[in-house]
Order: C-alpha cells, then sequence, then structure tokens
C-alpha cells in the first residue's frame, strides 16, 4: 500500500510538469494480459511469461511527457522475452536522476545483459549515464535522441543503435544529429523511420501533439517499426552477436 500510494504521489507531482500526457489506450495498456505482467510501484516494469527474461531494457522517458506515453510500445517489446524498466523522473526531467538505472539493477540480479535507452532527452540522459559508468550496462538504444560534448561517448565499444524519424519537427534537428555523431562510438547504427516523427514514439493525446507533429505516416506503422528494430538489437545483445 505504501509503495502504491508513493508511485501515485510521484505521478501527482509529475503532472505539474507535464505538457505532453499519455493517450487513454496508452493508460489502458498499462493492464496485465496473457504475455506480459505489469507492475507498477517505484518503475513501471514490464516482465514477459513466455520465459524467465535474461536481458533488460531500461527507458528513459522524454522531457515534460506522461512517461506512461511509451507503455504500449516497451509491452510489445517486453512480449518478446525482455524485461523492460521504464522509469519515471523527477519533474519529468531525466537530467535530474540519470543514475536512476544502478538502482533497476541491483532490484534484478538475475538479468546477465542490461541495455539502457529513452527518447529524446531520455536518450540523452542514457548517455549521460554511461558517460559517467562506462562498463555498466551492455548497449545503448536510442529513440530519436543524440549526446552532447559534454556527455562524449565515442571511445565506448557496446553496441549502440539509435532510431530516429526522417520527418523532424523542427529544421535544425538534421544538423544537430549530425554535429552529434562526433560523440558517439564509430560503430554506432542509425536506423531512419521514413515518415517518422519526434512525437509518434510514443502513444500520446491527440490534442497535445495536434500542432507539433509532422510525421507522414500513421502512428501504428511507426511503433511497429521502432518495435521491430528495438527487438532485433536487443536479440542481438542477447545472443551476443552485436
Amino acid at each position: 500500500m505504501v509503495a502504491g500510494a508513493a508511485f501515485s504521489f510521484g505521478w501527482l507531482g509529475n503532472e505539474l510538469t507535464t505538457k505532453t500526457h499519455a493517450s487513454e489506450e496508452a493508460l489502458a495498456s498499462l493492464a496485465s494480459s496473457d504475455a506480459v505482467v505489469i507492475s507498477e510501484q517505484r518503475w513501471i516494469t514490464f516482465t514477459p511469461t513466455s520465459k524467465v527474461p535474461k536481458t533488460g531494457f531500461i527507458f528513459y522517458p522524454c522531457a515534460l511527457c506522461d512517461a506512461r506515453g511509451f507503455a504500449p510500445l516497451l509491452k510489445e517489446i517486453a512480449a518478446t522475452g525482455f524485461l523492460v524498466v521504464l522509469v519515471p523522473m523527477p519533474s519529468n526531467f531525466a537530467i535530474f536522476d540519470a543514475d536512476r538505472a544502478l538502482e533497476v539493477k541491483q532490484t534484478f540480479p538475475a538479468i546477465e545483459h542490461w541495455v539502457i535507452g529513452g527518447h529524446s532527452m531520455g536518450g540523452g540522459s542514457s548517455a549521460m549515464f554511461l558517460h559517467s559508468h562506462p562498463d555498466n550496462t551492455d548497449g545503448l538504444l536510442m529513440w530519436d535522441s543524440f549526446t552532447y560534448e559534454s556527455y562524449n561517448i565515442s571511445e565506448q565499444s557496446l553496441p549502440v543503435l539509435t532510431i530516429y524519424g526522417d520527418s523532424h519537427h523542427s529544421p535544425e534537428r538534421p544538423a544537430q544529429f549530425e554535429e552529434a555523431k562526433q560523440y558517439m562510438p564509430p560503430h554506432a547504427r542509425y536506423q531512419v523511420i521514413a515518415g517518422g516523427d519526434h512525437f509518434q514514439f510514443g502513444h500520446f493525446r491527440a490534442e497535445d501533439i495536434a500542432h507539433r507533429t509532422t510525421a507522414t505516416i500513421p502512428r501504428e506503422q511507426q511503433h511497429q517499426q521502432i518495435i521491430a528494430h528495438s527487438v532485433a538489437f536487443l536479440t542481438a545483445i542477447e545472443q551476443g552477436t552485436r
């Protein structure tokens, strides 16, 4: 009861700094299914029922958004056999506590391989974590995000995948991605989603993103590609083929 109350209070506090709210469909996806058991306490944990997971994916959400908006995609990823931990952040800013992954890892000692990642600022904060803890995870999976000179990870050897949409909401975005490549490992892979955009990496209320979205493909089509590329990356990490 105490843990549940603390979790609820956390969402209430974060509501004050939420500009992009989870859709009703996203909130409904937080119910457990035959394929995935979902636990909402300090984090939102998605545990597959098909097998005992060996690989975990720690996900940091973007800034000023309800982290639950990523639940539909993360639930689908978990259903393929991975533990997924969605980590809400103080005041909806992952940069305020980029080291939360350490606590997550301690909570699940049976996990053999860890991948960290996130969307937008959440992905950047994952790189911040790796900059401070270079040997702490087995992979970095970024959704439409990049790092900066202050958090240069170019000398790290772990596998890195950045998935991004090419329908940018800001004219500066392509140049920012190019600039950031020098701070990423030279072997980092970049997977483009043609027609995808920044705001369709989650499942948010239409009225919150209607004036910002630039996608030219349906949300469901973008989600299918994000999930497929993410699962392929996690599978390769688990099998040691990356």
